[in-house]
């Protein structure tokens, strides 16, 4: 097993010596960082260089953590989100998906994150004008929340709206 020196980019073998565990630890610190700065250039509307420092980001844990790590899956739905601000909706699709996938894998059926990334790509259908696919993403976060939220539930109420709407831009 592998993983890069950040500094260096270069492949390191992995031990178990405390040095080891040291530097795996700064690696952790620096994806955090990174994807601090990332989220900062975001809410500063930079997804350019924002979608850079989430790549760059990503680098770290696809080789320190295992594939279904939810962090990475994380990682995968902010690159997502980047990309749909540049207009790069393929993109977007394939990182939601990827996360998705892990979410799917590593978390409870019932987790919170789950609906939220139903709710991304039913965001990215509705963009492309694709109102069914939409709508089927909208019914999957509202069928987890229903199992998973308290009734009477704000966000529960804002799924039921995008429902309604998505049958409204269908012409149902």
């Amino acid at each position: 097993l592998t993983r890069f020196n950040i500094q260096q980019q270069a492949p390191v073998q992995r031990s178990n010596t405390t040095q080891d565990m040291a530097t795996i630890d700064n690696h952790a610190l620096t994806r955090d960082l990174s994807n601090a700065f990332a989220s900062i250039l975001a809410e500063h509307r930079d997804y350019e260089e924002a979608l850079k420092s989430y790549e760059k980001c990503l680098e770290i844990p696809l080789i320190l953590l295992p594939p279904n790590h939810p962090d990475i899956a994380t990682l995968y739905n902010n690159i997502a989100l980047a990309c749909e601000h540049q207009g790069d909706y393929l993109k977007a699709f394939k990182s939601s998906e990827k996360s998705l996938e892990i979410q799917v894998l590593s978390l409870a059926p019932i987790q919170p994150k789950i609906p939220r990334t139903y709710k991304n790509i039913t965001a990215l259908n509705e963009d492309q004008g694709d109102y069914k696919k939409a709508l089927k993403s909208s019914e999957k976060s509202l069928e987890i929340q229903l199992s998973s939220l308290p009734p009477n539930q704000r966000k529960t109420a804002r799924t039921y709206n995008n429902i309604g709407a998505g049958h409204d831009y269908q012409g149902d």
